[in-house]
């Protein structure tokens, strides 16, 4: 198997883990509530909603955009499947851009002449943790919707 990357799990991490373990609440316990409102925080609104898995992330994503059958959205060609899953599940098409070769992501050129009529969003990837460039590429899409996979 190659690895793509090596995981670092460090002491603090660990307690964490075991915390959560030990209050015997897996799932929307305390420690999520209070990452809900530090992320608010941080962005300056009044809400967060954590989720299980990025897919649901997308999936919430596009059903708050109210995206659904006539409407496509922009993914990239090169990425895991969930961004078109989300896309599908919600009714839409999915429009596929290609990536540039050097940063594995969509470019705003690339965007830009994907982009149609009937585009509702455009789901934009940090691929293997490289940032796609954002403020080319929301300069290329002026109002259309990004959402942001950086997962």
């Amino acid at each position: 198997m190659i690895r793509l990357a090596k995981p670092w799990i460090g002491d603090d991490e660990r307690r964490a883990v075991a915390a959560v373990l030990e209050s015997g609440q897996l799932v929307q316990g305390p420690l999520v509530e209070r990452f809900e409102q530090a992320v608010a925080a941080l962005l300056g609104r009044r809400h967060g909603v954590a989720v299980s898995s990025g897919t649901s992330a997308l999936q919430l994503a596009l059903k708050t955009l109210q995206v659904g059958p006539g409407d496509d959205v922009l993914c990239p060609a090169l990425s895991w499947p969930s961004p078109a899953h989300a896309v599908r599940l919600a009714g839409a098409k999915v429009r596929f851009v290609d990536v540039d070769q050097g940063e594995w992501n969509s470019t705003a050129e690339a965007l830009r002449e994907a982009r149609s009529g009937s585009s509702k969003a455009a789901i934009v990837i940090d691929q293997f943790g490289n940032p796609a460039r954002a403020r080319g590429i929301g300069e290329a899409l002026g109002s259309l919707p990004i959402i942001e996979d950086a997962a």
